[in-house]
């Protein structure tokens, strides 16, 4: 924050960001910036004293517990004669550090209810369980449920029963429908497109607690602008709400995390229209239960998909299993389509005995080379600028080059450079949004093999490869130019 308040814009509201800055410094800057800080300050009159923590600490006065609480065995004849409340105890409550107590939480996620919303009269009965029952305190989650931190196991029942009574016992904490979800288009003037809606969309294909149980544990967060208030950036599946030309879209992200191994989720492709969202949730989370281990959970499953593999599945398998740059078939510049016989290694992943494999640039540039018995392609971002690295590629038998989006050039540039500049020779492929309009530029600049979206035709694409015949300009790979022609017509005999 102090790094941000130095050099944060202060002059565009709009751009008054901690990402911006991160941006415009690069985020090895910021961090260096940011460790210089900390190790100025830490050691300084900022940091606590004992004494600081026990004034605090003395501000805070725990209840009075109650000794004998944990000799009552009513509680587990409760869990044994009553499925129900049993089923519910196991999601939504939580280990007390006091012997005989339990953490309530009290869900706000019930289906046909916009998540977190709680009406005044539920507000008033909760706060009356709260002075019944946890010593008059009700805490707010970020994840926008209600918890009575101190409750006696002997009053659990009597508490669950109460609950379901308002309808706020929905045992789905830490499950799919226990999503953040931002107001959206439906109250906040800042929003580019409607949440609980959606929210209600995905409430209504995964309605089945007993379904919602065998998918296990995954933080779902949404939010209908850039702003965040959803904290879609770190949920295992992030939904972000955005505007394009009067209509609401909505972009995916998998593998964040706010726990503390803290990480930002990666975008999977281009976004998702409004009728479209709630399936293509319900296909990630189809796709991660075929794939997954028998113990595997999706916050440990989704990590490889952040580093650009679903480790050991081939190419095609892995992007569709990310949602990522989805793909149907690859074809090669001459028009004949090819199978896919690389797969893609996760930054993580140990090394094969054999095959063709493709590593993520930042991997590559770490071994430095191909180990024994493995053909060794790179996969290389937009964002990176060749001419660092281009010389310690030029023998790798193939390139990926990633276009995440149809509008976003730099990849043509990239592929130019390898070639005019650098001579490289190898397969130089293309994948992401790659739309057949743009086959026969792509193929000019360098690109010689597609792989192609299920959006997009074959036969197109191959028809493109030939739509012109001349050219005006030089290009990466041989054509007659209109100069050339007119030039040889001119030659005499």
């Amino acid at each position: 924050l102090r790094i941000y308040n130095r050099l944060g814009r202060r002059d565009n509201i709009h751009r008054a960001r901690v990402k911006v800055l991160v941006k415009a410094t690069g985020p090895e800057k910021f961090a260096q910036m940011v460790e210089a800080e900390w190790n100025a300050l830490k050691d300084s009159n900022l940091r606590l004293q004992p004494q600081d923590i026990e004034d605090i600490k003395s501000r805070f006065e725990l209840p009075q517990y109650d000794e004998a609480a944990a000799e009552e065995a009513g509680y587990a004849k409760q869990l044994a004669v009553d499925s129900r409340f049993a089923s519910w105890a196991r999601r939504n409550l939580a280990p007390h550090r006091v012997s005989g107590y339990s953490i309530v939480f009290v869900s706000l996620k019930a289906n046909g209810i916009a998540p977190g919303d709680v009406t005044a009269e539920q507000m008033d009965a909760v706060a009356e369980l709260a002075d019944r029952y946890s010593a008059g305190e009700i805490r707010a989650t970020h994840d926008q449920n209600l918890v009575l931190a101190d409750v006696a196991d002997r009053d659990v029942y009597a508490v669950w029963q109460r609950l379901s009574e308002l309808g706020l016992a929905t045992p789905n904490i830490g499950l799919l429908t226990d999503l953040i979800c931002c107001p959206g288009l439906d109250f906040c003037s800042l929003a580019n497109a409607s949440s609980i809606s959606v929210a209600q969309d995905i409430f209504d294909r995964f309605d089945d607690l007993d379904y919602q149980h065998d998918i296990g544990e995954i933080k779902m967060k949404m939010s209908g602008c850039m702003n965040g208030c959803g904290h879609h950036t770190v949920g295992h599946i992030g939904i972000l709400g955005v505007d394009k030309k009067g209509e609401e879209w909505y972009q995916i992200t998998l593998g964040g995390s706010a726990e503390d191994d803290a990480s930002l989720g990666d975008r999977t492709g281009p976004s998702v229209s409004r009728a479209d969202i709630a399936g293509a949730v319900q296909k990630i989370v189809e796709v991660y239960l075929e794939q997954r281990s028998d113990a595997e959970e999706l916050p440990r499953h989704l990590p490889p998909c952040r580093h650009a593999a679903v480790q050991g599945t081939p190419l095609r398998q892995r992007r569709n299993a990310c949602g990522s740059l989805g793909m149907s078939s690859l074809i090669l510049a001459d028009g004949q389509l090819a199978s896919d016989d690389w797969t893609v290694l996760g930054d993580e992943a140990a090394w094969p005995e054999s095959g063709r494999v493709v590593v993520s640039l930042a991997r590559w540039r770490e071994v430095g080379k191909a180990p024994a018995g493995l053909e060794v392609a790179v996969s290389i971002p937009n964002t990176e600028n060749v001419d660092e690295f281009a010389t310690e590629l030029l023998d790798r038998p193939m390139l990926l080059l990633e276009i995440p989006k149809f509008a976003d050039g730099r990849a043509y540039s990239q592929a130019r450079v390898l070639r005019d500049r650098y001579r490289y020779t190898g397969q130089i492929r293309a994948a992401g949004e790659v739309h057949v309009d743009q086959i026969h530029f792509m193929r000019r600049c360098g690109f010689d093999a597609f792989v192609l979206p299920e959006s997009q035709s074959a036969d197109a694409a191959r028809r493109k490869l030939d739509e012109f015949s001349l050219s005006y300009q030089h290009a990466a790979v041989p054509l007659t130019t209109v100069w050339e022609r007119r030039r040889a017509a001119r030659a005499p005999g």
